[in-house]
């Protein structure tokens, strides 16, 4: 019994652990294909105020892109390699919220 008692903790945590890591992917797989989208289109420099994220500052926690106001709407930022960037700058409309 107590070599299962292990199991009891480990598979909800794995399974927690392999959803969060699909998801992340995902994301990051969406942001990419935006950015080189906007890359293509020509489309990187905003028309005004944008939000300037220092990627020295930025622990990747997501928390821009999921309190900007332009989102679901736009994706305005995103997370890439665990950094926050600008993947549709063009998007922005500069309420500098």
């Amino acid at each position: 019994m107590p070599e299962f008692a292990g199991l009891i903790y480990f598979v909800p945590f794995a399974l927690i652990l392999v959803i969060y890591v699909r998801r992340h992917h995902a994301q990051q797989k969406t942001s990419v294909a935006v950015r080189k989208e906007a890359i293509a289109a020509g489309l990187t420099e905003p028309a005004s105020l944008h939000p300037v994220i220092d990627p020295v500052k930025c622990i990747g926690c997501a928390t821009c892109t999921k309190v900007c106001p332009e989102m679901p709407g736009h994706q305005v930022l995103g997370l890439i390699r665990n950094k926050a960037e600008l993947i549709s700058p063009t998007e922005c409309i500069g309420h500098g919220a």
